[in-house]
């Protein structure tokens, strides 16, 4: 009876152990699964992560790259626009300057209606057609830039500066009174001396009333010019008072 139920003792605490067994079996392996659950999940968490990474890189480049292109096309739009602008603006005072060469050309070209009347009509109709004022036209039409008339305009300055002397010498010939030519002298010396003066002033005139330095330089040329004419005009209207002629010194 003892032996029977030691028996019995014995084959439960077997039965305990194997239902124990059993039980950690079953709990390793439960646990074994969630881990590796675990692991795969975060590993597919992990992949999915780096994949999401991967696409924001690439459209953050790629809105980069179409950010830079089209910053890019801008700048080469801005570029092309302000060539443009700049070439229109060219074009436009290329157009203005020309045609203030051609005014000043045209305005040069008659000297005669520019130049002061002295009274004498007779004299101004005869003045008028002198040979000076005829080549100076002929050479005014050969200047096609404002460089070529402004040297053109000097070149007649000094022409006309020759002519006042040449009055000026022939009335000292003439057979005016002594007290008349000394007054004559004295006025011509004074005027000489005042010419170089006068020439400044008018250049700094004309300079004040334009912006283009080209259009001042030849309006202040013409009017220098027409100054010396005017003067040597003065000079042989008194001696076609007392010869009934006058011939300038320009052949």
């Amino acid at each position: 009876m003892k032996k029977s139920y030691r028996f019995i003792a014995v084959l439960s605490s077997l039965i305990i152990c194997a239902a124990a067994f059993s039980a950690c079996s079953g709990g390793n392996g439960e646990g074994g699964s969630s881990n590796n659950s675990s692991i795969s999940n975060s590993s597919a968490q992990s992949s999915s992560d780096e994949i999401s990474e991967k696409k924001t890189s690439s459209a953050d480049e790629s809105k980069n790259d179409e950010s830079s292109v089209s910053s890019e096309t801008q700048s080469e739009e801005e570029s092309s626009e302000t060539t443009e602008s700049s070439k229109e603006s060219s074009e436009a005072e290329s157009s203005i300057n020309s045609e203030q060469n051609s005014k000043n050309a045209s305005e040069a070209q008659k000297p005669s209606e520019s130049s002061k009347s002295t009274g004498n009509k007779d004299f101004d109709d005869a003045f008028k057609d002198n040979k000076l004022d005829i080549s100076l036209s002929d050479d005014m039409k050969k200047a096609d830039t404002t460089e070529a008339m402004t040297e053109t305009l000097a070149k007649y300055e000094k022409l006309w500066l020759a002519e006042a002397e040449n009055a000026n010498n022939k009335l000292q010939a003439s057979s005016l009174s002594d007290e008349e030519k000394k007054a004559i002298q004295s006025d011509y010396d004074a005027w000489i001396g005042e010419f170089e003066a006068k020439k400044k002033e008018i250049v700094k005139e004309e300079k004040s009333k334009w912006n283009n330095g080209s259009i001042y330089i030849v309006n202040a040329a013409e009017k220098v010019k027409d100054y010396c004419r005017d003067y040597a005009m003065y000079l042989y209207e008194k001696l076609y008072k007392i010869d009934g002629s006058f011939e300038l010194a320009y052949k």
